[in-house]
Parts: C-alpha cells; sequence; structure tokens
C-alpha cells in the first residue's frame, strides 16, 4: 500500500491530528511519526523516516530497528518516553508492507527488560543523530555514563542531549580512567544537555555524568541539571571544575547539598559560586531553583555582564540575589521570582527592558497596585500570584476599579496578564463586562488567565464574538518557562506559544 493510499484510508479522526503535526511535506513519508496518538495505532515506519517519538514500551519497534543498520542510521530526531498506559497493537498492521520488512516477528515477555539491551545496539548504529530525549525505565541500566559515552561515541553530531531517570544503584563506569589514556575523543557538536536524576540511594552516577561533562563536552551552550536526592550525594566539581567558554543558559535545581562539599560554610559557597560565574560571563540566561544553592551578594556587579532572563525559585530574599547596579538591572528582559519582599520592588523598576516578569509574593502587606506600580512600563506580559486578591470575583475587581485602573492603565504594552484574575468565573456578565473594562484601560492586552486556569482571548470580547478560547495548536505558559527551557519535545517545537 502507497503513503498516500495509506493516509487516504484513514478515518478523519484519525486522520486530523497527524497532519496538524506535519510542517514539512516530506515528513509525510514519515507517517507522522511525532503524533503521539498516531504512534499507538501504526508502527511508525518507513524508509524515509527521519523522526521517532513513541514510549520505550514499544519494543516492536526498538528490537527489529535494533537489526537494520541502514534505517537506524537515517534517524535524526529520537524522543523516548514513558507511558503507563497499555500499548495496543492492532492486528492489522501486520498488513503493511514495512512492517513485514522490519519485523516478521515480535519477542513477547515483559517489554522493560528487552528495551535498554534493544536501545544500546540501535544507538550504535545511530550515526546522523541529532537530537536524543529518554526517559529511561528504573534499574534497566548498569550504567549511565557508559550509555552516554556510547552514544556520543557513535553519534558525532549530536547536538541535544536529555535524559530522565530513576537511580538506586552506583555507577559501574571507569570513564575518567579510559579518558585519562587519551582513548576518548570529545564531543564537539553537542550544544545542550539536560540530566534530570531521581536518586532513590546513595549513588555516584551523578558524579560520573558530571564528570563525563566537563571533560568531553567544551561546547555545551545550554546546561540543564536536576538532581530530585533522598540522600546526600554532592557534585561539587561541576561548580569547581567546570569551565564551558559558551555557556549561555544555565538551569540548577536541587539544594545545596547536591552541589556544594559536605560541611561548608556559606561564605565559601558564595564564593564558589562567584568563580563560577567569572569564568562564564557569556551567561544569558540564569535558572536556579532550590534551598542554599545561591546566597547574598553571588551576582556581583559586572559579574555576568550579558545576562538577560534571570528565574530564581530559592528561600531568600529575592532582593538579596537582585543585581542592584543600574546597568545590569536595565538588561533583564525576562525574570521569575519566588520569595519577593519590598526591598527589591524599586530594583525591578530600574529593569527598564523587562518584558515578562512573574512574581510570588505571600506578603498580604503588598496591595497589588504597589506590585503593579513597581514593574517598568516596557513589561508586556505579567504574572502576579498574590495572595491578596485571591478570591475577589468579578462584582468586586468593578466595585473597587477606581483604585486599581491607574495601575494597569500605565502599563500600556501588557499583552498578557496571568492568575490576578484567575479567581473570576468567566461564565456570567458580569465577568464579561469586566474584561471589557480591561480592554479600555489596556489597548494591546491580548490574553487573560480566568477561572481554572483558563486563557481567554481578548480579542472575543472586543469584536464580541464569543471566540473566548485559545485556538487548536496554540498554548501559552503562565510562567513562561519556554523562555527558560532550552531543550523542547519534538512535538512541542510544533506548537504555537502565544
Amino acid at each position: 500500500m502507497s503513503t498516500s493510499g495509506f493516509f487516504s484510508n484513514l478515518p478523519a479522526e484519525l486522520l486530523e491530528p497527524i497532519l496538524n503535526d506535519i510542517a514539512n511535506v516530506n515528513d509525510l513519508l514519515s507517517l507522522a511519526l511525532t503524533s503521539r496518538a498516531f504512534c499507538k495505532l501504526v508502527i511508525p515506519w518507513h524508509i524515509e523516516y527521519r523522526w521517532i517519538c513513541c514510549p520505550w514500551e514499544r519494543t516492536d519497534i526498538w528490537i527489529p530497528l535494533s537489526t537494520k543498520p541502514y534505517l537506524a542510521a537515517r534517524i535524526q530526531h529520537l524522543d523516548i518516553w514513558h507511558s503507563s498506559e497499555l500499548v495496543v497493537f492492532p492486528r492489522s498492521l501486520a498488513t503493511f508492507p514495512e512492517y513485514k520488512e522490519v519485523a516478521p516477528s515480535l519477542p513477547k515477555g515483559e517489554r522493560g527488560k528487552i528495551f535498554m539491551p534493544a536501545l544500546i545496539k540501535l544507538i550504535e548504529n545511530c550515526s546522523n543523530l541529532t537530537h536524543f530525549r529518554c526517559d529511561l525505565p528504573r534499574g534497566e541500566l548498569g550504567s549511565y555514563t557508559d550509555f552516554v559515552v556510547n552514544l556520543f561515541e557513535h553519534s558525532p553530531w549530536l547536538q541535544e542531549l536529555q535524559i530522565y531517570g530513576d537511580i538506586n544503584c552506583d555507577d559501574t563506569s571507569d570513564f575518567l580512567h579510559i579518558n585519562s589514556l587519551n582513548k576518548y575523543k570529545p564531543t564537539l557538536c553537542l550544544r545542550a544537555v539536560y540530566f534530570s536524576f531521581f536518586l532513590q540511594n546513595e549513588s555516584n552516577t551523578p558524579s560520573k555524568v558530571i564528570d563525563l561533562l566537563i571533560h568531553s563536552c567544551p561546547s555545551l551552550v545550554d546546561i540543564g541539571l536536576t538532581f530530585i536526592t533522598k540522600s546526600d550525594v554532592p557534585i561539587p566539581q561541576f561548580l569547581l571544575q567546570g569551565s564551558w567558554s559558551k555557556l549561555t543558559r544555565l538551569t540548577l535545581h536541587g539544594d545545596a547539598d547536591v552541589f556544594y562539599s559536605k560541611g561548608l560554610p556559606d561564605s565559601a559557597k558564595a564564593q564558589i559560586m562567584r568563580n563560577f560565574f567569572s569564568r562564564h560571563l557569556t551567561i544569558e540566561c540564569l535558572s536556579f531553583a532550590g534551598n542554599g544553592l545561591i546566597f547574598a551578594g553571588c551576582i556581583e556587579e559586572g559579574s555576568l555582564p550579558n545576562m538577560q532572563s534571570l528565574y530564581m525559585c530559592v528561600d531568600i530574599p529575592a532582593a538579596a540575589i537582585l543585581p542592584t547596579s543600574v546597568t545590569m538591572a536595565g538588561n533583564i528582559k525576562h525574570l521569575s521570582l519566588a520569595n519577593v519582599t519590598s526591598d527589591c520592588l524599586d530594583i525591578i523598576g530600574q529593569m527598564t527592558s523587562l518584558q515578562s516578569c512573574v512574581i510570588i509574593t505571600t506578603d498580604e502587606d503588598h496591595a497589588l497596585t504597589t506590585l503593579l506600580d513597581a514593574f517598568p512600563v516596557s513589561v508586556e506580559r505579567i504574572n502576579i500570584v498574590y495572595w491578596g486578591s485571591q478570591g475577589y470575583n468579578a462584582q468586586t475587581w468593578l466595585d473597587t476599579i477606581d483604585t486599581w485602573e491607574p495601575s494597569f492603565r500605565r502599563l500600556k504594552n501588557v499583552t498578557h496578564i496571568a492568575n490576578v484574575f484567575s479567581s473570576v468565573n468567566f461564565s456570567t456578565a458580569v465577568s464579561v463586562e469586566l474584561m471589557r473594562k480591561l480592554c479600555e484601560i489596556m489597548p494591546r492586552l491580548s490574553y487573560v488567565v480566568v477561572e481554572y486556569i483558563r486563557w481567554i482571548m481578548m480579542k472575543g470580547i472586543r469584536e464580541q464574538s464569543g471566540e473566548y478560547d485559545l485556538r487548536e495548536g496554540t498554548r501559552i505558559d503562565d510562567h513562561w518557562v519556554n523562555t527558560f527551557d532550552g531543550i523542547h519535545l519534538i512535538g512541542d517545537k510544533r506548537i504555537t506559544w502565544l
């Protein structure tokens, strides 16, 4: 059956999501590998395929592919995710010639147990792989480090790597010894790496993975590390020894006992962080989340001259972290802060280039208008998680309009508002009237979050068309995380972010 004939026989409800995921006509030959719904119904095989996006439970895909080097060599994007749903394999699949060629017989049994050997063998033939993401099944991999080394060795053009995994044992890799013998060549094309590990027990795996990044990945532009631990597993060498001349985005999520040696005083930790920043003046985006990870005075005047995006969800007051110099503050375009206090509002006001801002405060002494008045006029997207306005309904907002209207009117460039009106029930006439007032006050306002975290389009309010919900294929993140995250799923790259 030809590809065109196959597509013409698909039911409409299946065909539509497939075609929506295709940006290039050549990708029709890949049988829409980026559609997860499609992957559950049809085996994603074609002689011209370049992308694979499906769960690791699909051993009916991995095992045959591992035996076909000429097919594996065509893969450029490999996105393997974990599915808790039962994968159904339709009987009619055997009628497809691609299926007959690649998978004449399929093994039965525990799919998780046979996935890793097939994947390891597959990677040895993925010579043109550029993007790899994998949710590794728990306990199925002896050495994460050796797995990554094997990936680097056989995929010299790899550009993006993202791995999630649960770790419950030590890593048996001897990478540092092999590296000392000059038997391993560094990977020069890799520009973005994200590792997210959940540590079940004491394990040396994170330490060995960091050694690999330090010694073998000199061209990294984007580094993201997330360690969720149940025990102290420090990786101090990342901050002490790490040096990447092109680093522009750094994401560290985890408590201080992960990124610093045990027993160090806060002053010593702060100096280590300052030294790290001094080696990476190229950083433009900084994202930290965790207790005791960063300290007052770590961001000194001139230490991060190129920083434009700052995300801080830490345990110390935001004012202790924010750059105090007017020049550094003026460079900030994207800001996300927890633990906001009055001390930092003046600094935010100095951020004359600010485009998006997320503020989380539990201080009820902060009037909403005080927070709004702190924003520079340049701001376009605001998200204020403000407990003082929780529970306000539409009528309450209208009754107090004289109080807040001047503050909103000053922000003439705002296009998105999240959480401020999240208690408004949009099913009532008075809520529509409130939104109409907002349109009059803020001429550029395009999207607002109302009750149940629902984004509505203000265009529908202005035109009285009744079309309020976001169009299919579009999405908005109320924390603008796509600003701070460097790697996205293949499917997410095809979403229009508003």
